[in-house]
């Protein structure tokens, strides 16, 4: 069941907050229920709906419990440090993590998700020691956009392709950061979640024959192109993978190792 985010900070108290923050090395007091009271900034929204749907204060700290898990998992240990940097592995395990369990973590409905403000509150004031972690503000930036609720936060961003991946493991256990940028954060694609799933099916397809990145670089390009000039929305989802693959077909043969030599 999606929940309606409750605690909407202002961007002016968001900037504050992470600044706060960055002075402090990121070091806050754990979230408890009579804490919590405390972090209620800026403005309470209540979306117009039944009270079962919308975040409680418990939902909160359950969402806090299950990213220390998460987290403390990656590491190999019995409870999450916050003083150590996160290695490569333990980064893309936790992205992978995210990507995977994020409706259950964040029970959030994709008009929830797309707004800076509910992700400010979650990095911000639920979990900033985890976000640290991830990804550390080394600069001590009081802007640091894997820290603020944009489209490249901390949490954020693997939520979104584990949306667009319907959280299937086996979609989102290949997916690399080439990769998800180059569909995920391409709007043409990523508007039409379809496509965008049918272009990753076909990139997985195709690098098990050859794994150089033009090749399917090259294919988002002609998928980009007939979109402009042909809707995809009437195609059933085996004709549209076939008209996805043609083109993946058409990008392998003139990119492929085996005939670079003639380019």
């Amino acid at each position: 069941m999606t929940k309606y985010a409750r605690f909407i900070p202002q961007k002016s108290e968001s900037v504050k907050r992470l600044a706060d923050l960055v002075q402090n090395n990121y070091s806050f007091s754990v979230l408890e229920p009579d804490l919590l009271n405390q972090r209620k900034v800026a403005v309470e929204y209540y979306q117009p709906s039944s009270e079962p749907s919308r975040m409680t204060d418990e939902d909160y700290l359950r969402m806090r419990k299950m990213i220390l898990e998460l987290a403390t998992e990656c590491q190999s240990t019995n409870s999450f440090d916050s003083t150590v940097l996160a290695t490569e592995k333990q980064a893309i395990q936790f992205d992978r993590g995210i990507s995977v369990q994020g409706h259950l973590i964040f029970p959030l409905g994709l008009y929830e998700a797309s707004r800076d403000e509910v992700w400010n509150y979650i990095t911000l004031y639920v979990a900033p020691d985890v976000a640290n972690w991830r990804y550390p503000n080394i600069e001590k930036s009081p802007s640091y956009d894997r820290h603020l609720g944009g489209y490249r936060n901390t949490f954020r961003q693997p939520w979104m392709r584990g949306f667009f991946c319907n959280w299937d493991n086996d979609l989102i256990s290949e997916l690399t950061e080439d990769i998800a940028v180059a569909i995920f954060e391409r709007t043409n694609l990523a508007s039409n979640p379809r496509v965008a799933i049918a272009c990753l099916r076909a990139t997985y397809r195709i690098r098990e024959k050859d794994k150089n990145n033009k090749i399917y670089r090259d294919a988002l390009k002609r998928v980009v192109r007939l979109m402009s000039v042909r809707s995809m929305d009437q195609l059933p989802d085996d004709q549209l993978q076939l008209q996805i693959d043609r083109l993946f077909d058409q990008s392998y043969s003139v990119f492929s190792k085996a005939n670079t030599k003639s380019y």
